[in-house]
């Protein structure tokens, strides 16, 4: 039970890590291009198969809500300026370590349980 707790809190600690990752590529992107490049990037990304259908509509319902907010998301990001990267790293490791802390827990509550149960069987009289 403990290894699939790590194992649990391994996996989502990539997932939060891919996710962050995205999160400094998706913002990089939008700070500086214009609308026709963005919407040039977001065209052009080509996901499998079966979503592909999906995206394309998905880039095409909401190019106008997109070209509205661009330029008050590219304003915030301004403001927010060279400060964006460190921001997002200390966001990561603040995630990272309640995952950590998490797991640490359930490994904690695991182990009292454990040791809860096999009391249990040694005082049981046997017949």
């Amino acid at each position: 039970m403990i290894i699939g707790i790590w194992l649990l809190a391994l996996i989502l600690l990539l997932l939060w890590s891919a996710f962050a990752w995205m999160v400094h590529a998706l913002l990089g992107m939008l700070a500086g291009a214009p609308w026709e490049q963005l919407l040039s990037q977001l065209k052009g990304i080509s996901p499998p198969e079966p979503f592909g259908q999906w995206w394309t509509f998905t880039v095409d319902l909401l190019a106008p809500a997109l070209q509205l907010s661009l330029p008050i998301l590219q304003g915030l990001l301004s403001f927010a300026g060279g400060a964006l990267p460190v921001i997002l790293i200390v966001l990561w490791v603040i995630g990272g370590v309640l995952l950590l802390l998490l797991a640490a827990a359930a490994t904690f509550a695991a182990v009292l349980w454990r040791k809860k149960r096999t009391g249990m069987n040694a005082q049981r009289p046997r017949y």
